[in-house]
């Protein structure tokens, strides 16, 4: 019994000679802000910060987040009415840095990084966006935009857009969806890009779509000219347009909903698709294994009558 004793003894004290796992200091986070007031009315932010924003605000100023140690290498200038962040050195090694940045009116938004940007209850007044993040994008209020430009790979959220002279450009994959009332100036989507934009209203409408590109409008326009390659796509089943001049090749996808004058002409193996069966005229060409077809539900009302008689006296 005593002999068992002793080894339960040893035991104990041989356990109580393992190294314990010790905490390492660089893996806990110590938050401290800094902060700058000023007069500024133009952004220009680059650095993998998750942006705040606010608009209306009496003052302008900025209320930078970040570990300690990133707070020394995050670089705040104003200059020329524009408020300029850089992340210095070895700034992006610490993750979580944020800026809460507040302005009366904002007339350029420039940003290139990776992080979250917000803003609810916004007021742009002819404001430009240039974008280019790999993380999402999230403004709502209203928004009265002149020139919006987004590239990366993040996804980015535009509610409550008013504008009469729109022009868009979409780059590296981007990611857009729109809400509001729309009147494009120009649309240009690189290979990869996706654009949801509701509601259009436009006198005329021209797009040219390559490789996998993909655009989903709703609205209304008057003259619609679209032409397609690659696998390029282009849904306009809610787009009411007075007349369509649709041209698609390789294996691209149109669809169009035509109220007056449809002109079609699908090639190689490609495809057009029209909803709208109550148009003035329609010219549809085919080439190849092009095809333009009728995507209208049959309705009962829509058969003739006497078809089933006939069927079964042929029977």
């Amino acid at each position: 019994m005593m002999q068992k004793l002793m080894s339960l003894v040893l035991i104990l004290i041989l356990c109580s000679c393992v190294p314990q796992k010790r905490v390492v200091a660089e893996d806990v986070q110590y938050f401290g802000t800094k902060r700058l007031v000023g007069h500024f009315a133009n952004l220009d932010i680059r650095g993998p910060f998750n942006i705040n924003l606010t608009t209306g605000a009496k003052y302008a100023k900025v209320l930078v987040k970040a570990d300690e140690r990133a707070l020394p290498d995050i670089e705040l200038e104003i200059k020329n009415n524009t408020l300029y962040v850089r992340c210095m050195k070895n700034c992006a090694k610490y993750h979580g840095s944020s800026l809460r940045i507040e302005v009366k009116n904002l007339n350029n938004f420039y940003y290139s990084g990776s992080g979250r940007i917000t803003g609810h209850k916004v007021n742009l007044r002819q404001t430009n966006l240039h974008i280019i993040n790999h993380g999402a994008t999230r403004l709502s209020g209203n928004l009265n935009l002149r020139d919006v430009y987004i590239a990366g790979k993040g996804y980015t959220s535009l509610t409550g857009v008013k504008a009469k002279a729109l022009s868009i450009t979409l780059r590296q994959n981007a990611r857009l969806q729109v809400r509001g009332e729309v009147q494009l100036a120009s649309l240009t989507l690189g290979n990869g890009t996706w654009l949801s934009l509701y509601w259009l209203k436009a006198n005329q409408l021209e797009f040219k779509g390559r490789g996998r590109t993909f655009v989903q409008l709703a609205g209304i326009v008057r003259v619609l000219d679209i032409e397609l390659w690659g696998h390029a796509r282009f849904n306009g089943r809610y787009l009411r347009a007075q007349e369509t001049f649709i041209k698609t090749h390789g294996h691209s996808l149109a669809e169009i909903s035509t109220f007056g004058h449809q002109h079609t002409l699908a090639l190689d193996s490609s495809d057009i698709y029209y909803y709208n069966d109550y148009m003035k005229s329609h010219a549809d060409f085919m080439g190849m294994r092009g095809a333009v077809l009728d995507l209208n539900e049959w309705e009962p009302a829509d058969l003739d009558d006497n078809l089933y008689s006939d069927i079964q006296s042929t029977g």
